[in-house]
C-alpha cells in the first residue's frame, strides 16, 4: 500500500514546495512518484503510495493518526 522512510532532516534542505499540511507542518506532494514528504521533530518522513487505489487525501488523513512504535505500549 505504501512505503514509509524516516531519517534525520537534512541540514539546509528545507521542504521548499510545500503544498499540503501534515500534522500541522508544511509538506510537499510529488505527483510523479505519488509521495508526501514532511519534517517533524528533526526527522524527515517520506511516504510513497503504491497503486492507484491510494489517493493523496486518504494518505494525508492516515498520517494524522500515526504514533511512534515506542508509544504504543505505554501504560496510561
Amino acid at each position: 500500500m505504501f512505503y514509509l522512510s524516516i531519517f534525520h532532516s537534512p541540514e539546509g534542505m528545507e521542504i521548499e514546495k510545500a503544498d499540503v499540511e501534515i500534522r500541522g507542518r508544511k509538506a510537499a506532494y510529488e505527483k510523479v512518484v505519488n509521495s508526501i514528504t514532511w519534517d517533524e521533530e528533526g526527522l524527515r518522513y517520506s511516504i510513497i503510495m503504491i497503486g492507484s487505489e491510494v489517493e493523496k487525501n486518504e494518505m494525508i488523513e492516515r498520517t494524522e493518526s500515526m504514533v511512534l512504535n515506542s508509544d504504543l505500549n505505554k501504560q496510561p
